[in-house]
């Protein structure tokens, strides 16, 4: 009976190891989305990207300071923000899915924001809670859907972000991407001393949908409100310069790398 009972666990410890061997050569085998994979790594590791995030948040800070020790307050202040990967990081859901071969898509990006477990951008926390001490109002309008705006609000309360409730986290109505609404409704009521982003729509509907050499041609022309009224954190991951690349068409993957390739300049 006892070597019955040992040839059995024998087994299945044998099997439970070829599983695990199955799974391991399965992962190994799974092609990776590089570029992405990159991207993250960059934004996860490298000390100079918290340098330059800590750098645009010490910017905001002291444009201000500047602002209020000579403004007369007669109308209440704000500044609004972005929230991902401009105060919140999702560098975790990027790096899950880089690994899988994948990029982004709506359900596995729903099911992450459901969690409210994106981290903070380094610099952002101590920036926003010194907006509010100094009496200035935080709005966050964010392209994230309505139907996240509990996940997202239960996010940035996790961390103490301040003004963190339904009056000032201004989520996409209608999942499109033009904010100007959002923006002009606080305008309505604040004057805005600072917006922040990590993507040019964040600050102009003016660059939204745009080709690159326009993109680029608005980047100089408010060339004096960068690093003054608009203050711009580093993310490599994704964004609307990814689709300019790409002059917005829907491609395949080996498409859009051929496109990526044929835009680098070379010697």
């Amino acid at each position: 009976m006892r070597n019955t009972i040992a040839f059995f666990m024998m087994l299945l410890i044998v099997s439970c190891s070829s599983q695990r061997q199955a799974q391991q050569s399965a992962s190994r085998a799974r092609p990776v989305n590089q570029a992405l994979v990159m991207a993250t790594l960059w934004h996860q590791r490298a000390a100079e990207y918290k340098a330059l995030c800590l750098q645009a948040y010490a910017t905001a800070r002291r444009q201000l300071e500047a602002y209020l020790d000579t403004a007369n307050r007669y109308t209440p202040y704000a500044v609004i923000t972005d929230i991902d990967e401009t105060l919140l990081s999702n560098a975790a859901y990027e790096a899950t899915m880089a690994l899988q071969g994948k990029s982004f898509d709506p359900v596995s990006w729903n099911e992450w924001v459901m969690k409210a477990a994106a981290d903070t951008i380094p610099g952002a926390l101590a920036f926003f809670q010194y907006a509010a001490r100094r009496g200035v109002q935080v709005f966050y309008i964010s392209n994230r859907t309505v139907d996240q705006l509990t996940a997202t609000i239960r996010n940035l309360q996790r961390y103490g972000f301040p003004f963190a409730d339904q009056v000032h986290v201004l989520l996409s109505p209608d999942g499109g991407e033009d904010k100007s609404a959002r923006r002009h409704t606080v305008e309505k009521d604040y004057r805005v001393i600072l917006m922040i982003g990590d993507n040019l729509g964040d600050f102009s509907h003016a660059f939204d949908h745009q080709p690159m050499h326009t993109r680029d041609s608005l980047v100089y022309t408010h060339a004096a409100d960068f690093g003054k009224k608009w203050i711009i954190i580093p993310n490599d991951m994704y964004g609307e310069w990814q689709q300019a690349y790409l002059d917005y068409q829907r491609l395949t993957p080996a498409q859009q790398d051929s496109v990526y390739r044929s835009l680098l300049k070379t010697e």
